[in-house]
């Protein structure tokens, strides 16, 4: 969509895959709910598509695309699929691919008691990555002020630098750069005992800020 992060999206992957491999470049307003234009004038050369919604504009793109019969694999923005809108998402985004920091599908124990935790405090509603990474970020606040016996200012940043703290699904740092280091995901949208659920397909790896793409 025609907004700072739906450029910056454009270029990332004109960076990464080359100009001459993006295709098409569609820009719709911020406003837009019917899509069915923007869907029509897809390149027939096209192997996959890339999205940057949001929001209400989101859940229409996503009930179009389903009605407009295209077969092309479709990848979202990374925060795309957040729990609050699996019912107003339904089965339309089943079999969509996602890549980003969060799952309450991913293994381990941790994670499980993080869920669990979390699931007692929302009614049942699980976490998405949006509670993730605020449920990390004070974890790693409360490991710097223990660093710093409670001093905030420059002496927590420092302490903050060389910080790593262990969350639900993995190690958690920050680079020389001071941007945050998260493992990533490859997710799958999918139903499971009737509930929409991002399925972990594998583990991206250990992924920093992209300075080389935006510097």
């Amino acid at each position: 969509m025609n907004f700072k992060a739906g450029t910056q999206s454009t270029v990332a992957y004109q960076k990464a895959f080359g100009a001459s491999n993006v295709l098409s470049i569609q820009k719709p307003p911020t406003t837009t709910t019917d899509f069915s234009t923007y869907i029509s004038q897809l390149n027939p050369n096209a192997t996959a598509v890339v999205g940057a919604l949001f929001g209400s504009s989101e859940t229409a793109f996503y009930q179009q695309w389903k009605n407009s019969g295209v077969k092309l694999p479709i990848f979202p923005n990374s925060d795309a699929y957040d729990p609050a809108l699996y019912k107003a998402l339904g089965t339309n985004v089943v079999g969509n691919y996602q890549e980003y920091v969060y799952s309450s599908a991913l293994p381990g124990t941790a994670n499980k008691d993080f869920v669990k935790g979390y699931e007692a405090m929302s009614g049942g509603t699980p976490p998405g990555p949006f509670s993730y990474l605020a449920y990390v970020a004070g974890l790693m606040a409360i490991a710097g002020l223990t660093k710093t016996h409670g001093k905030n200012g420059p002496a927590l940043v420092h302490a903050l630098e060389k910080t790593t703290v262990h969350g639900p699904v993995g190690a958690v740092s920050f680079d020389a750069h001071r941007g945050v280091i998260l493992p990533y995901f490859l997710l799958k949208m999918e139903k499971v005992n009737g509930q929409l659920t991002a399925v972990p397909v594998k583990k991206i790896g250990e992924i920093a800020d992209p300075y080389k793409v935006f510097p």
